[in-house]
Order: structure tokens, then sequence, then C-alpha cells
């Protein structure tokens, strides 16, 4: 009975890996910040997974500043998908997971050498884990409070992208300067 057990949490684990993978190999043009958000609703409710999506109006009402500006220069507007397993006890403290999914990284007005560009759809694999994870531990029914954090935007240069010397006022009230819009990790 513990053998079966054990192959039956490995296989949802692998099961788990490989979704993750398949959808970080996706390209920009299929897998776009609300495309990801569109999936992340869509496996919440197969799996029983609170799914909550701030759109670009939500974002601008709490203040994400620094989601916003990193996707500002996108014609695909940032999303933060939050995905919510309630495993454990009322009022325990969640774990959280949090990964960043830019879902093409062209480095912003700081744009990135052309060579090797096409990899940049990569740049969503942090995020990509997080949903991996979030589908596993809703499968495996894990006993634990546990809360999945994507901030998923494109970073793009256009007239209306972030720029190096920009101010910017992130969520938790802090300004900071843009020195390089390839920096996004540390800007969402």
């Amino acid at each position: 009975v513990s053998a079966r057990r054990a192959v039956a949490r490995a296989q949802i684990v692998a099961e788990a890996s490989n979704y993750c993978r398949s959808i970080g190999n996706l390209p920009p043009n299929v897998l776009y910040p609300k495309a990801l958000a569109d999936r992340a609703i869509a496996e919440g409710r197969k799996l029983g997974l609170r799914v909550k999506v701030y759109d670009e109006k939500a974002l601008k009402l709490g203040k994400f500043g620094g989601l916003l500006a990193v996707g500002s220069g996108s014609a695909q507007p940032p999303r933060l998908i939050v995905l919510e397993h309630r495993g454990g006890r009322k009022g325990d403290r969640p774990l959280a997971f949090v990964g960043k999914a830019i879902t093409f990284d062209k480095g912003g007005i700081s744009i990135k050498p052309a060579a090797n560009m096409e990899e940049m759809v990569f740049d969503k694999c942090g995020g990509m884990a997080v949903l991996g994870a979030m589908v596993a531990v809703a499968k495996l029914k894990v006993k634990r409070n546990i809360v999945g954090v994507i901030a998923s935007a494109e970073n793009m240069p256009s007239a209306t992208a972030y720029r190096p010397g920009d101010i910017v006022t992130t969520y938790d009230g802090t300004h900071i300067e843009i020195i390089n819009t390839d920096a996004e990790g540390r800007v969402v």
C-alpha cells in the first residue's frame, strides 16, 4: 500500500513538472500575461484552488507600480495571479511561493542583443514553477495553507515603456529609480 501511495505521489509530481515545462515552452504570441492568467483560472476551477487575477485596472487601484512599469511597453497588459490552496486549518499562516513570469523579456528600453533573444521566452519559468507546484499541491491535497503568487508581464520597448531615470513607486510604497529596464525581475 505504501509503495502504491509513493508511486501515485511521484506521478502527480512528475505530471505537474511536465505541465509547467510544457507551458514554459509556449511561444510569447501564445502565452502572454492574460493567457497565463486564463490558464491559472482554468486549473484553479478544475482543482479547487481559489484564483484571483489582478488586471491592469486592479493593479492601478492596488498601486502595483513595479509590475505596471515593467508591462507598460507592451500591447499585452500585465497580470498578477494569486492561487490559494486551503488545506490547513483556518487561521494558519500560509506557506507562500512567488514566481516571476515575464512571458517575453526583450529588455525594455535597455534592449537585449538580438543573438539568442528567442530564449527570453523562458523568463517566465519561475512563474511556471509556482503554477506547477500549486497544481501538485492541490492534487496531493496537502494539509497546509499555501499561496502561489505569479507576477506576469512582457518587458518590451515602445513609446509607452518605462525608461532609465524613471522613478517608480512599488506596492509597499518604496520609490525606486530605474537604471536599467532589463532589471525587471527586481522591479516586479
